[in-house]
């Protein structure tokens, strides 16, 4: 065995002479010097400037500029062909649209920032934990329905809180501007020079492993970028700068909402990112548009909302520069790389529209107008997993499937919410004033308008059903259902034409003395029905309730569907007690009483309670042997273990979820007693919205 080669101490070197290696050396003994051996360099990987991708050294050149030459492009996207500027100006940077759009939105008196102001939040606490990213998209997707149809819709559900985040986050942000002052920023120094490389690595693994919008970049480019030293400073700069916030995921420890307004909680990564933002030209490319998107997904639902939504306009400014809203895309672009500009586009896509619903603004027509195909139904269609794949970059979360799927649903679901927010008389009004003479205006029918979205949106469903998995396929019905029931009984003022998205109203039980009603019931009773149907076969499939399966089940928009379909059969069996919609209504008590499937959503105990207490309030006619429906259900419930909770999965750390139920938030089940539940449509208490503000207000 050759024997281990000397290294000379840091004197001898100096000198150049031999040394003999010891601990002091002989030759610093007598000299009387200090002897110092330098520190052994990292172990492993060397440097990136001394690594060459292997991908850049296989990669085809498709494009010959010259025969005499070989001119190698080793960046993440391809040259465009000519650089695109926001209106076509070199001269004006990004700071300067960052800055107006800012102040246009936010500084007094302003459009938003005036609508914040008059509305009561100083007893409403922002502070909510997240322990899972994993159900981000089924959750936010729920959320979104439930408040589109609590502003467009009478149907007054049993239990449904409207949680105004993006609002409530807002009143707390107190930032004057878009960018820090000048003597702040001059303190930010650049993280990424002093960022190993193996530290940089394990950043953008963590990066793949925790954030639900993954989804938007490809590992194995963005590795490339990084050891050839082509990648964006800004976007690194955002992927380093969210992954390490989210960091303590992987430690178990939660995440809280606008937990960044405090700046000691942000780190230099993201200072670094604004501090870019101030100096960058507004040159549109792909690399500055995902980062702006992401640091704009961020700031929105963890730091400062108003900078989010302002990154959001600019966003959609560079979009539109590279072509997404007129398929004029810049020519060069790989399938993949044209796959991860669309999964942005989407990304931000979903967060606008939920930010129209909640902030009472109507989407561009240009949003919904787009020709763009939806994301990737599946890993399978997704050309940026297999590409991945192919070089051994997988994602590391092995629920990466079901981050594509539920995103595909959300992109759905937003697509098809926008184009129900454009019927509204408001945005037509808007519209026919600007294009049409005033002799020709018309005014648009809304109920056709929403009658015709939700027909496209059911021919949606039946063309594209072979392509969806079983969660899709299930999932998306639901959606449909749910919004077929609510807007079978529309506000009357969605007929005004001052109408506005944001006005408040309280339902009440409707009044089945009035013949409209008695005519919405018995138009949407048989989709009621449907609903019940389509989840008993749903929840049928044993593979739905396996114990990793379960956790998956979208249980937001599922409590939801059931409690309209509940509050149609309950009205409908007043009007006539009918033992098929008693039978549905056992039903879906039936399917709401699976520990399984529900743990501890306090909705579902409470819709459950009100069905039980209507059931015993309005007793059959004729006396029913208690076993009729029991053989019916006899299957269920020997297939479920109730004993078993899927909220001890493995996969979650600290053995918490996403949030589940936000109704657990707002009311935790210890305080709520059986009188305080909400009732069904006959036995509702006019004081019921004044006693929950009560409460609302005693747990913040």
């Amino acid at each position: 065995m050759p024997s281990k080669r000397k290294i000379s101490c840091l004197p001898c070197r100096i000198k150049k002479v031999k040394c003999d290696g010891d601990k002091p050396c002989q030759r610093c003994i007598l000299k009387k010097a200090d002897c110092i051996y330098q520190r052994p360099g990292a172990v492993g990987r060397p440097p990136k400037n001394a690594v060459v991708n292997k991908l850049v050294l296989t990669k085809s050149n498709q494009t010959n500029f010259c025969r005499e030459f070989i001119i190698e492009n080793v960046s993440i996207s391809p040259v465009l062909t000519c650089s695109r500027y926001l209106r076509d100006s070199k001269s004006i940077d990004l700071s300067h649209y960052l800055d107006n759009i800012f102040c246009a939105h936010f500084k007094r008196a302003a459009t938003i920032d005036s609508s914040i102001q008059q509305l009561e939040y100083s007893n409403v606490s922002p502070k909510i934990q997240v322990y899972d990213m994993t159900h981000y998209y089924t959750w936010m997707g729920a959320d979104t329905a439930n408040i589109l149809m609590r502003r467009m819709s009478r149907m007054k559900l049993t239990y449904y809180t409207e949680l105004e985040f993006t609002t409530t986050a807002m009143a707390y942000d107190s930032t004057a501007s878009f960018f820090e002052s000048p003597a702040d920023n001059s303190l930010v120094i650049n993280p990424l020079n002093s960022l190993p490389p193996q530290q940089a690595v394990r950043l953008i693994e963590s990066f793949f492993c925790i954030h639900s919008h993954c989804c938007m970049f490809s590992k194995t480019m963005l590795l490339q970028s990084y050891w050839t030293d082509t990648a964006d400073p800004l976007l690194l700069s955002v992927i380093y700068g969210t992954t390490l916030f989210k960091s303590q995921l992987l430690d178990g420890k939660p995440l809280i909402l606008w937990d960044a307004l405090n700046k000691k909680k942000r780190n230099p990564f993201l200072d670094y990112a604004y501090l870019l933002l101030s100096k960058y030209t507004a040159e549109a490319t792909v690399s500055r548009y995902q980062a702006l998107v992401l640091l704009a997904l961020f700031e929105v639902t963890f730091g400062f909302p108003k900078r989010g939504i302002s990154l959001f306009h600019v966003s959609n400014l560079i979009a539109a520069r590279l072509g997404l809203f007129d398929n004029s895309m810049p020519a060069g672009l790989t399938e993949v790389e044209k796959e991860l500009l669309l999964m942005t586009f989407w990304s931000a896509y979903q967060c606008t529209i939920r930010g129209c619903v909640e902030l009472e603004k109507i989407p561009r027509e240009a949003l919904a107008r787009h020709q763009h195909s939806y994301p990737p139904v599946n890993i399978k269609k997704s050309k940026s997993y297999q590409y991945d794949s192919e070089n051994n970059n997988t994602k590391p979360v092995k629920t990466y499937y079901y981050m594509i799927e539920t995103f595909y649903i959300k992109s759905v679901i937003s697509k098809f919410s926008c184009k129900l927010i454009l019927q509204l008389p408001q945005h037509n009004k808007d519209a026919i004033d600007k294009d049409t003479p005033p002799s020709n205006k018309k005014w648009f029918n809304t109920k056709a308008g929403i009658d015709a979205i939700l027909q496209e949106f059911k021919e949606f469903n039946q063309k594209n059903h072979h392509t969806f998995s079983i969660l899709q396929d299930y999932t998306l019905e639901m959606y449909r259902l749910f919004y077929t029931i609510c807007l079978g009984f529309k506000r009357t003022m969605l007929d005004n034409k001052n109408f506005t998205l944001h006005q408040r109203h309280i339902p009440e039980p409707l009044d089945l003395t009035d013949v409209e009603n008695i005519l919405a019931i018995s138009h949407v009773v048989s989709d009621a029905i449907t609903v019940i149907q389509r989840t008993f076969v749903y929840l049928s499939d044993p593979s739905c309730l396996h114990e990793e399966n379960c956790m998956f089940l979208p249980r937001g928009i599922m409590v939801s569907a059931i409690d309209a379909s509940v509050q149609v059969l309950m009205y409908s069996y007043r009007l006539e007690r009918s033992e098929q919609i008693r039978y549905y209504l056992d039903m879906a008590l039936t399917l709401l009483g699976v520990d399984i499937i529900w743990g501890d959503w306090g909705t579902a105990e409470l819709l459950k309670r009100a069905i039980q207490k209507f059931l015993f309030q309005n007793p059959p006619t004729v006396v029913v042997p208690e076993n009729i429906f029991s053989s019916s259900f006899d299957w269920m419930t020997s297939l479920l273990q109730p004993q078993q909770n899927y909220m001890n999965s493995p996969w979650l750390p600290a053995d918490e979820p996403w949030i589940q139920d936000i109704n657990n938030i707002l009311f935790p089940p210890s305080p709520i007693s059986a009188s305080s539940c909400i009732g069904p449509p006959d036995i509702q208490n006019d004081n019921t919205q004044n006693d929950l503000d009560a409460l609302f207000n005693n747990l913040f």
